[in-house]
Protein backbone atom coordinates (compact mmCIF):
# COMPACT_ATOMS: atom_id res chain seq x y z
CA UNK A 1 0.00 0.00 0.00
CA UNK A 2 2.54 2.11 1.13
CA UNK A 3 4.59 1.36 -2.23
CA UNK A 4 1.63 1.91 -4.51
CA UNK A 5 1.10 6.17 -2.44
CA UNK A 6 4.65 6.46 -3.68
CA UNK A 7 3.16 7.76 -7.23
CA UNK A 8 -0.36 8.79 -5.71
CA UNK A 9 0.55 10.99 -3.14
CA UNK A 10 4.36 11.13 -1.93
CA UNK A 11 4.20 12.83 1.44
CA UNK A 12 1.56 10.64 2.55
CA UNK A 13 3.30 7.80 1.08
CA UNK A 14 6.40 9.29 3.14
CA UNK A 15 4.39 9.98 6.30
CA UNK A 16 3.52 6.51 6.32
CA UNK A 17 7.25 4.75 5.81
CA UNK A 18 7.54 7.05 9.36
CA UNK A 19 4.83 5.15 10.93
CA UNK A 20 6.02 1.67 9.50
CA UNK A 21 9.17 2.36 11.40
CA UNK A 22 8.25 3.50 14.24
CA UNK A 23 5.56 0.81 14.75
CA UNK A 24 8.22 -1.85 13.45
CA UNK A 25 11.02 -0.83 16.39
CA UNK A 26 8.37 -0.53 18.72
CA UNK A 27 7.08 -3.78 18.22
CA UNK A 28 10.76 -5.00 18.06
CA UNK A 29 11.45 -3.52 21.33
CA UNK A 30 8.68 -4.12 23.47
CA UNK A 31 8.23 -7.97 22.45
CA UNK A 32 11.25 -8.59 24.23
CA UNK A 33 9.84 -7.88 28.10
CA UNK A 34 7.90 -10.10 29.48
CA UNK A 35 4.85 -7.58 29.85
CA UNK A 36 4.82 -4.38 28.63
CA UNK A 37 1.58 -1.33 30.09
CA UNK A 38 -1.79 -1.74 28.62
CA UNK A 39 -0.89 1.65 27.28
CA UNK A 40 2.00 0.59 25.04
CA UNK A 41 0.10 -2.23 23.73
CA UNK A 42 -2.77 0.16 22.96
CA UNK A 43 -0.34 2.62 20.96
CA UNK A 44 0.81 -0.44 18.78
CA UNK A 45 -2.31 -1.59 18.64
CA UNK A 46 -3.30 1.94 17.26
CA UNK A 47 -0.49 2.60 15.17
CA UNK A 48 -1.10 -1.12 13.44
CA UNK A 49 -4.56 0.01 12.60
CA UNK A 50 -3.48 3.81 11.26
CA UNK A 51 -1.46 1.90 8.90
CA UNK A 52 -4.30 -0.41 8.08
CA UNK A 53 -6.49 1.88 7.17
CA UNK A 54 -4.48 2.89 3.79
CA UNK A 55 -6.16 0.09 2.64
CA UNK A 56 -9.45 0.78 3.74
CA UNK A 57 -10.66 4.21 2.29
CA UNK A 58 -13.90 5.26 2.79
CA UNK A 59 -15.66 1.73 2.43
CA UNK A 60 -14.68 0.78 6.54
CA UNK A 61 -16.37 2.41 8.90
CA UNK A 62 -13.38 2.19 11.60
CA UNK A 63 -13.72 3.15 15.42
CA UNK A 64 -11.39 3.24 18.35
CA UNK A 65 -11.99 3.93 21.60
CA UNK A 66 -9.87 3.36 24.63
CA UNK A 67 -10.70 3.95 28.47
CA UNK A 68 -7.93 2.85 30.52
CA UNK A 69 -8.30 3.46 34.34
CA UNK A 70 -4.66 2.37 35.23
CA UNK A 71 -2.93 2.55 31.85
CA UNK A 72 0.69 1.31 33.69
CA UNK A 73 -0.84 -1.69 34.47
CA UNK A 74 0.94 -4.80 32.72
CA UNK A 75 0.15 -7.27 30.08
CA UNK A 76 2.13 -9.88 27.94
CA UNK A 77 3.35 -7.88 24.14
CA UNK A 78 1.03 -8.14 21.33
CA UNK A 79 -1.87 -10.16 23.25
CA UNK A 80 -5.16 -8.35 21.71
CA UNK A 81 -3.64 -8.08 18.38
CA UNK A 82 -4.71 -11.54 16.72
CA UNK A 83 -8.23 -9.98 17.50
CA UNK A 84 -7.22 -6.81 15.66
CA UNK A 85 -5.76 -8.18 12.66
CA UNK A 86 -8.39 -11.16 12.36
CA UNK A 87 -10.98 -8.22 12.48
CA UNK A 88 -9.40 -6.31 9.26
CA UNK A 89 -8.79 -9.77 8.09
CA UNK A 90 -11.77 -11.29 7.59
CA UNK A 91 -14.22 -7.96 8.23
CA UNK A 92 -13.33 -5.65 5.49
CA UNK A 93 -14.76 -6.09 2.68
CA UNK A 94 -13.54 -4.86 -1.09
CA UNK A 95 -16.26 -2.85 -2.35
CA UNK A 96 -18.88 -2.92 0.21
CA UNK A 97 -18.84 -1.14 3.13
CA UNK A 98 -17.52 -3.09 6.18
CA UNK A 99 -17.14 -2.05 10.16
CA UNK A 100 -14.75 -2.45 12.65
CA UNK A 101 -15.17 -1.43 16.18
CA UNK A 102 -12.28 -2.19 18.74
CA UNK A 103 -12.72 -1.35 22.48
CA UNK A 104 -10.05 -1.09 25.05
CA UNK A 105 -10.89 -0.68 29.14
CA UNK A 106 -9.40 -1.41 31.84
CA UNK A 107 -10.89 -0.83 35.14
CA UNK A 108 -10.67 -2.71 38.55
CA UNK A 109 -7.88 -4.57 37.49
CA UNK A 110 -9.90 -6.14 34.43
CA UNK A 111 -8.50 -5.64 30.77
CA UNK A 112 -11.05 -5.53 28.15
CA UNK A 113 -11.17 -6.24 24.46
CA UNK A 114 -14.16 -5.87 22.50
CA UNK A 115 -13.66 -6.24 18.98
CA UNK A 116 -16.62 -6.06 16.66
CA UNK A 117 -16.18 -6.68 12.36
CA UNK A 118 -18.84 -7.18 9.98
CA UNK A 119 -18.67 -10.69 8.42
CA UNK A 120 -17.49 -10.77 4.62
CA UNK A 121 -18.48 -13.36 2.76
CA UNK A 122 -14.91 -14.87 0.94
CA UNK A 123 -15.01 -16.66 -2.35
CA UNK A 124 -14.15 -20.45 -1.11
CA UNK A 125 -11.10 -19.97 -3.63
CA UNK A 126 -9.69 -17.04 -1.82
CA UNK A 127 -10.75 -18.13 1.59
CA UNK A 128 -7.68 -19.70 3.45
CA UNK A 129 -8.38 -21.09 6.97
CA UNK A 130 -5.48 -21.01 8.75
CA UNK A 131 -6.60 -19.80 12.26
CA UNK A 132 -3.74 -20.26 13.89
CA UNK A 133 -3.30 -16.54 15.47
CA UNK A 134 -6.77 -17.13 17.31
CA UNK A 135 -5.82 -20.55 18.35
CA UNK A 136 -2.09 -19.16 19.64
CA UNK A 137 -4.49 -16.28 21.51
CA UNK A 138 -6.05 -19.50 23.52
CA UNK A 139 -2.95 -20.80 24.39
CA UNK A 140 -1.06 -18.23 25.48
CA UNK A 141 -4.05 -16.85 27.78
CA UNK A 142 -3.80 -20.43 28.85
CA UNK A 143 -0.32 -20.11 29.72
CA UNK A 144 0.20 -16.49 31.00
CA UNK A 145 -3.39 -16.17 32.15
CA UNK A 146 -4.61 -19.33 33.70
CA UNK A 147 -7.99 -19.22 35.59
CA UNK A 148 -7.98 -15.31 35.08
CA UNK A 149 -9.44 -14.50 31.79
CA UNK A 150 -12.69 -14.80 29.59
CA UNK A 151 -12.70 -15.08 25.98
CA UNK A 152 -15.55 -15.30 23.87
CA UNK A 153 -15.94 -15.31 20.26
CA UNK A 154 -19.19 -15.41 18.75
CA UNK A 155 -20.92 -14.61 15.14
CA UNK A 156 -24.38 -12.51 15.73
CA UNK A 157 -26.47 -10.53 12.85
CA UNK A 158 -23.67 -10.50 10.14
CA UNK A 159 -21.00 -9.23 12.79
CA UNK A 160 -18.34 -11.53 14.26
CA UNK A 161 -17.51 -10.24 18.08
CA UNK A 162 -14.50 -11.37 20.21
CA UNK A 163 -14.58 -10.85 23.95
CA UNK A 164 -11.56 -10.71 25.78
CA UNK A 165 -11.30 -9.73 29.45
CA UNK A 166 -7.71 -10.54 31.69
CA UNK A 167 -7.59 -9.76 35.25
CA UNK A 168 -4.49 -7.94 35.53
CA UNK A 169 -4.25 -7.39 39.21
CA UNK A 170 -1.13 -9.79 38.75
CA UNK A 171 1.54 -9.34 36.27
CA UNK A 172 1.68 -11.99 33.67
CA UNK A 173 3.42 -15.38 34.61
CA UNK A 174 7.53 -15.36 34.04
CA UNK A 175 8.70 -17.64 31.68
CA UNK A 176 9.49 -19.93 34.49
CA UNK A 177 6.27 -19.80 36.20
CA UNK A 178 5.11 -20.48 32.33
CA UNK A 179 6.89 -23.78 31.76
CA UNK A 180 6.33 -24.94 35.77
CA UNK A 181 2.06 -23.99 35.12
CA UNK A 182 2.64 -25.80 31.20
CA UNK A 183 4.07 -29.18 32.91
CA UNK A 184 0.90 -29.18 35.17
CA UNK A 185 -1.27 -28.48 32.51
CA UNK A 186 -0.08 -30.92 29.81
Amino acid sequence: NITALVDIDPKLAQKSMVRLSSLLRQVLQETQKRSVAIETEVDILQKYCELEKLRFGSNVEFSFDVRLEHPEKNVSPLLMMPLVENAIKYGVHPSQKSRIAISISEKEDVLHCHVENTIVPKASSTHVKSGIGLANLQRRLEVCYPNRYQYLAKKENGVYIADLQISVKDTPLSFAQTMDHAERVF
